[in-house]
């Protein structure tokens, strides 16, 4: 992805117009299937979904390092959060509600046709100067340039503990609402709104904080902040109802989130090398 360009559009816009279109088709076929029935079709449809829109964000990513000066990193990590956020309200929620109302296959038709209407935004925006320079003088990369970035290295060893804890913390909150009786519709809207505002309130004020500190002094500030969360999460069941310790627990969990989402990727902005940042945000 750091290497060739798919069309006139350019290296970065080329894949992530591709990318949004196979994400489209994928939903589209899943549309035709019987969740309660097809339920290997829909795995591996699923997995061919996921697969496609990580890809996306690798060249989304790519995008952002080479477009974005090191003074905008931080809110740029923010912003882009608050995409994610964007997409958790109209898939995570929206479209739940919307499988309860009209059906699975309408919902789904719908939330492809709509992933195809996004899909033209690709050509509003300009490629990066660095790509497009690229275009003019190419060059031909290594082909495991991610060999010689120690910093990336590094970074997976320092963030690798945290993700993992705030991906087990993500499936279980979740799973416990279910095993309380919420409706998958209701855990949506759970999410969806716990997203909306930590990213609203907590992502901008981490943001502002990271711009008066190295990033990697903001990495050490927020794994500090993440430990404070945490321990919330041990101490809120002895106070709480339970249904509502069980909701509250998602926006605890959403709120690590939205800390480490901003200062992990303003990080990995300040690690990313151009040319290769595509390569440098798949590791």
């Amino acid at each position: 992805m750091d290497r060739w360009s798919l069309n006139r559009l350019g290296l970065r816009r080329s894949w992530i117009l591709l990318t949004q279109i196979a994400t489209t088709t994928a939903l589209a076929l899943m549309a035709f299937l019987n969740p309660k029935t097809d339920f290997v079709p829909v795995f591996f449809g699923s997995l061919a979904f996921a697969t496609v829109a990580a890809t996306q964000r690798i060249a989304t990513l790519g995008y952002t390092a080479e477009d974005l000066g090191s003074g905008e990193r931080p809110l740029g990590a923010a912003l882009l959060g608050w995409g994610w956020v964007v997409g958790h309200v109209i898939g995570g929620a929206v479209c739940l509600q919307l499988i309860e109302i009209v059906g699975w296959r309408p919902a789904l038709l719908g939330l492809a046709l709509l992933l195809a209407v996004f899909a033209g935004w690709v050509f509003a925006i300009p490629e990066p100067l660095h790509c497009m320079s690229r275009v003019r003088s190419p060059q031909r990369p290594s082909i495991f340039p991610i060999l010689l970035n120690n910093g990336m290295w590094t970074t997976a060893a320092l963030v690798a503990p945290g993700v993992i804890r705030i991906a087990l913390a993500f499936a279980m909150v979740q799973l416990r609402l279910v095993d309380l009786g919420f409706a998958a519709a209701d855990i949506g809207w759970i999410g969806a709104l716990s997203n909306v505002v930590t990213y609203t309130i907590i992502a901008p004020a981490t943001s502002a904080i990271l711009t008066r500190m190295a990033p990697n002094r903001g990495v050490i500030w927020g794994c500090a902040v993440l430990a404070i969360g945490f321990g919330a999460l041990a101490i809120i069941d002895r106070y709480v109802v339970v249904r509502v310790s069980a909701a509250a627990s998602v926006g605890i969990v959403f709120a690590a989130l939205a800390v480490q989402h901003v200062i992990f990727t303003n990080w990995f902005l300040a690690l990313a090398r151009p040319g290769k940042a595509g390569t440098d945000g798949a590791f």
